[in-house]
């Protein structure tokens, strides 16, 4: 484009020979020459601004059409990349089979999990958390104490075509304001739909065995 402007800036002008000598454009006609000189040089530099906009022009176009292709890619990335570490934690309500009894169970877990969304392994952490049994409230010789808490490690695996499903297994401890904590341990099988239902199965001393038929909701609290 330098080459270009400085080349219009090199043609002569028929002012230049209005006071002698011979014009290349006119054939040595220095009379009517000098006569055009305010017309030539206008035509020229309209010549030479049509010249510039014609190079200019597409130039800047090309450049915004480049800006909008990259633009939207980056910040697609950005919002679509959900891997790291969170904190999340959220309410558990359950219906819980023990000892041939049905009762019903509310509490909550936290957890801390490291996410993947493109793996095999889409999810890889622990968790804490705890229920009370709805009989608790209902029987005075129970001492108003009595749940479930539980720590699991808790596996996420993409369930291709379906949703991503995992699986938790860890120590189960049944407590209440009069008896000891009565250990044992659990496995507990889930599915992600936004909400997570679940079937938990485990074994605690004394009271025996025990199934759980829940759901919970796990919410991100903190991205670290």
């Amino acid at each position: 484009m330098n080459l270009l402007v400085s080349s219009f800036r090199r043609l002569p002008n028929c002012t230049d020979f209005a006071q002698g000598g011979s014009c290349p454009h006119h054939g040595g006609l220095e009379p009517w020459c000098a006569g055009r000189g305010e017309t030539d040089s206008g035509v020229l530099r309209g010549v030479r601004l049509i010249a510039l906009l014609y190079v200019i022009l597409p130039m800047a176009g090309q450049q915004s059409a480049h800006a909008q292709e990259t633009a939207p890619a980056s910040a697609e990335v950005d919002s679509g990349d959900l891997d790291g570490f969170y904190i999340a934690l959220g309410p558990v309500a359950s219906a819980v089979c023990e000892g041939g009894a049905w009762d019903g169970g509310f509490g909550g877990e936290i957890s801390l999990v490291r996410v993947r969304e493109r793996g095999l392994l889409t999810a890889l952490g622990v968790g804490l958390g705890a229920v009370r049994f709805a009989r608790a409230a209902r029987d005075d010789t129970l001492g108003g104490g009595i749940g479930r808490a539980w720590a699991d490690v808790q596996l996420g695996i993409s369930c291709w075509p379906g949703p991503a499903c995992g699986i938790g297994a860890g120590l189960a401890a049944e407590i209440d304001s009069i008896t000891p904590p009565r250990w044992g341990a659990q496995a507990t099988f889930w599915i992600f739909m936004g909400v997570i239902p679940f079937i938990r199965i485990g074994t605690v001393q004394k009271d025996g065995a025990y199934i759980d038929f829940g759901i919970k909701v796990a919410l991100p609290a903190v991205r670290i």
